[in-house]
């Protein structure tokens, strides 16, 4: 490929020398060119790229330049792109720029050679090439996605020192102020505030206005405020270091905070001002712990949000309780990490509550007394099983079995036929449990505690051919409506507990949904919502005079309710929120039955 490229590119260097002294605008009509170019297209529709790059490829190293020879260095790039060799891409998209710079595809090829630094986390080299798509070029819609995209790294990936770089480059005042304007927000939501204010004020002394002059008058009139209070926020937000679902979730968690803040900046004119100090945990536990302690030892960040997984959050929440900021884990779901100290807050039931939550339900309000458990060997079913056998036992319900089954079983007979045999006992059958003609009624609920949803199709079909009859439930890992549908003649009626549940018709969430899209330019997400559940509460607090970090722990702990999007917040003496939903899946449909809680199920 390598050679293939340097033969090109020697190519390219011969043509553009024995054309010098003609304008590069000008070029031969070749029939065929323009005919095996259509096929190129053709190919690259139907996501055949291989076949399009060598047609492209070809097409372009023609030694006669011709009117589709810059084209083919476009579509050649992209072909590239598409089959992830973005090296390559950007080797020929450079060519295409240092040889053919006054192509009516320079716009195209700069923007294209952005997604393939972006790609490679090239995220400065990136945004300058979106500048320069932006600068050079007249289409609209090309210049608006490419604004689009540049704002989004600008906000999430550069820093200060870059945005700075990148201002020596600007080539418009248009683009120059823009680039100021992104870094006086850098700076602002930094918390530099002098750094804001010298940059805002040279914009807004000049007598020609800014385009962004209403940008920099918002900004100002924040400035000029005073003091802030912070927000810290500690995320996996490397791409390179946690993968893409990670990273993915980590910015739509961000999403959701940076959208709490915008709304209650607009909402709250008198409270106290809040910015973020959003860290990188770079997917590491002692870059975590250590980010954590450079937020505690800034005296105006008056708790942290954070982290995505539970082993990030349970260091951080180390070093939460011995340094006394206010920690909210907006997602951890491990037992034991709100016991790491007084100012730690789950946000997210752990499996132990989780367990004992649903427990109760099916004793207390679905009157079930008989009840068998088959459960995951891995560490989420196993929890869960424990904690749900414990607390049903507490209750003076009897537990007439319980199964595990190792990660990756598909043949689960001997756990059922000792199901069956629990179940032929209670109803005073002497007859053998492999006699499968005789249902089992005596039980009066199965709890299936998964560890995957992978494991729904593995179950489901075997409950049905045991010809055990019983109210089935299970954890929020069955909550997978496309697995329960692939499964629906064996589980209707299946009743799980789940931490989140978005109804879509309900006033709170379409109104929700409305701004968000009209200030985010998005669709809302299950994560962006809890991140906007976790910083709304913490705002909430901030609002009612709470701007100390212990003035936002005895307020948590209060025990008063918080009604966010997705759910309910209230936490226990244990500092663990204990608002939970109960959804059934009926007739293929996923219904909800009831919010529930500890003191709801006392």
């Amino acid at each position: 490929m390598l050679n293939r490229i340097f033969k090109k590119t020697i190519i390219v260097f011969l043509i553009f020398s024995y054309y010098c002294s003609q304008a590069q605008d000008k070029f031969h009509y070749d029939a065929v060119a323009e005919k095996y170019f259509a096929v190129g297209i053709k190919h690259f529709q139907n996501k055949q790229y291989e076949e399009a790059f060598n047609i492209f490829d070809s097409l372009m190293n023609k030694l006669t330049i011709h009117q589709k020879t810059t084209g083919s260095y476009v579509m050649a790039g992209k072909s590239l792109q598409k089959m992830k060799r973005f090296n390559a891409s950007i080797l020929i998209l450079k060519d295409l720029l240092k040889y053919y710079p006054t192509s009516s595809y320079t716009g195209d090829a700069l923007f294209t050679l952005a997604v393939d630094y972006l790609y490679l986390q090239k995220n400065y080299e990136s945004a300058v090439a979106l500048l320069d798509c932006i600068e050079s070029g007249n289409d609209i819609v090309l210049i608006t996605k490419s604004e689009k995209l540049l704002s989004e790294i600008a906000d999430k990936y550069l820093t200060s020192d870059e945005l700075n770089l990148m201002l020596a480059g600007t080539k418009t005042v248009r683009m120059n102020d823009y680039i100021h304007l992104k870094l006086v927000e850098k700076y602002y939501h930094a918390g530099k505030i002098e750094e804001a204010k010298k940059f805002v004020e040279e914009i807004l002394k000049r007598e020609k206005k800014s385009v962004y002059n209403n940008k920099f008058q918002n900004l100002n009139s924040h400035l000029q405020t005073g003091k802030s209070l912070k927000i810290g926020v500690l995320l996996p937000l490397s791409k390179q270091t946690t993968g893409g679902s990670m990273q993915m979730i980590s910015n739509e968690l961000l999403d959701g905070i940076n959208f709490a803040v915008k709304e209650y900046t607009m909402q709250n004119s008198s409270t106290p001002q809040v910015l973020l100090d959003v860290r990188d945990t770079d997917r590491s536990l002692s870059t975590a712990a250590k980010e954590f302690r450079k937020l505690a030892d800034d005296k105006d960040v008056i708790s942290v949000i954070g982290s995505l997984s539970s082993d990030e959050t349970a260091r951080i929440a180390e070093e939460s309780a011995r340094l006394g900021m206010p920690l909210l884990a907006p997602t951890a779901t491990a037992v034991g990490i709100a016991a790491k100290g007084k100012y730690v807050y789950q946000l997210n039931p752990d499996y132990e509550v989780r367990g004992k939550l649903l427990a109760r339900y099916v004793i207390k309000k679905m009157k079930i007394q008989t009840i068998a458990i088959l459960a995951s060997g891995e560490i989420v079913g196993k929890t869960l099983a424990d904690a749900f056998k414990r607390e049903s036992e507490k209750l003076g319900a009897k537990i007439v079995d319980i199964q595990y089954y190792a990660k990756g079983s598909t043949d689960l007979s001997e756990q059922f036929y000792n199901i069956r045999k629990s179940g032929l006992l209670l109803q005073g059958s002497k007859k053998s449990e492999e006699n499968l003609d005789i249902p089992i009624t005596s039980i009066q609920g199965l709890f299936l505690a998964i560890s995957d949803a992978e494991e729904i199709g593995v179950l489901a079909s075997q409950i049905n051919y045991f010809n055990i009859k019983t109210q089935l439930f299970g954890s929020n890992e069955w909550y997978v409506p496309g697995n329960l549908e692939a499964n629906k003649r064996y589980l209707n009626g299946i009743i799980f507990i789940t931490d989140s549940y978005i109804d879509e018709n309900e006033p709170r969430y379409k109104s929700f949904e409305n701004i968000f899209i009209h200030e985010m330019k998005k669709h809302s997400s299950r994560y962006s919502i809890i991140g906007y559940d976790a910083c709304r509460l913490l705002l909430n607090k901030i609002s009612d005079g709470n701007i100390t970090r212990d003035a936002i722990v005895n307020s948590l702990q209060s025990g008063k309710q918080f009604q966010g999007v997705h759910r309910r917040i209230s936490f226990t003496q244990n500092r663990i929120n204990d608002e939970m939903y109960i959804l059934r899946f009926m007739n293929g449909e996923i219904e909800k039955l009831e919010d529930i809680s500890f003191n709801e199920l006392k």
